[in-house]
């Protein structure tokens, strides 16, 4: 196994695993199921990436087709429904689940829902999530957004604090606008 060799061989010479390796072997080990939520590619091929929050209504029989539901979306819109390949589904991690989730290091960037919407954006990530201990779940992030300046101090970005659940790997593939 791959990610085996590269995280012992890390171990062994002292060197932590890049976040390229955890954040994929996490998504490898992240099985999507009926009535998970997850990031969800709404762009076109050869567009920006386009992420919304969604939730898996169904899957099909070969597991090559994901119906998901747009978690904004008006009820009974048909914009609401999206239909999907695995490759553009990610599922969200739960905040209580300690040994299959792990935090992304500071400095790596990932895929993360901007406060108060439904959308995810790239993020730089400038505080990692640390598990509480006596709360049994994940803290929340400290994040900078792309393209998200600082009002009263321009040409900073604001950091934002994002829940852990709203947070997954940034596919390699991702496209900015």
């Amino acid at each position: 196994d791959l990610f085996f060799f590269l995280f012992f061989s890390s171990f062994r010479d002292n060197v932590r695993p890049s976040a390229s390796v955890v954040a994929q072997s996490a998504r490898e080990d992240s099985h999507v199921k009926q009535g998970d939520q997850v990031a969800a590619k709404i762009s076109r091929a050869g567009a920006p990436d386009e992420w919304i929050l969604g939730r898996v209504m169904n899957i099909s029989g070969d597991h090559l087709t994901y119906t998901i539901l747009d978690e904004d979306a008006d009820a009974g819109g048909t914009s609401s429904i999206h239909h999907l390949s695995p490759k553009q589904v990610i599922r969200l991690p739960k905040p209580k689940e300690k040994k299959s989730s792990k935090a992304f290091p500071e400095g790596s960037y990932v895929l993360a829902m901007f406060p108060d919407t439904t959308m995810l954006y790239r993020a730089f990530v400038v505080q990692t999530a640390r598990w509480q201990g006596k709360n049994g779940a994940w803290g929340p992030y400290s994040l900078a957004f792309d393209d998200d300046e600082d009002p009263t101090n321009p040409g900073y970005s604001t950091n934002r604090s994002v829940a852990f659940q709203h947070v997954v790997a940034l596919p390699r593939d991702f496209k900015l606008a």
